[in-house]
């Protein structure tokens, strides 16, 4: 299996989706990112993606993985919302900071809001 980069993770949720597919519930969504980047969520749990959080950019996509993706990959149960504890935790270390400046436009409402996606569905 090919290894998943933070790119891979940025041009998902930046370009093949829609602003209104991260949220919407989507079995045919969710079948595809449980498929494509369900390893990488794995890993990511396991803290095996530690060097994501080398750059802003790169933990935005470790973020994504574990705080939005878990979502899709878990969807109606409870493993759902089991992986979003740390990334709530990274983005309201981030919010203070301003460390926002490097990231992609599109995606400064993640970090800067650390509360923000914590209970969507």
């Amino acid at each position: 299996m090919q290894r998943t980069l933070p790119n891979d993770i940025l041009h998902v949720w930046f370009t093949e989706l829609t602003p209104k597919q991260h949220f919407a519930k989507d079995a045919a969504l969710d079948e595809s990112i449980r498929t494509r980047f369900g390893p990488t969520l794995e890993a990511a749990a396991r803290c095996e993606l530690f060097t994501w959080r080398a750059t802003p950019e790169v933990r935005l996509a470790e973020i994504l993985v574990l705080d939005q993706f878990s979502r899709n990959v878990y969807r109606d149960t409870a493993r759902a919302l089991r992986k979003t504890r740390w990334p709530l935790r990274w983005r309201k270390s981030w919010w203070p900071a301003g460390k926002t400046a490097a990231c992609p436009p599109r995606s400064a409402y993640l970090p800067t809001c650390p509360t923000c996606t914590a209970n969507l569905p």
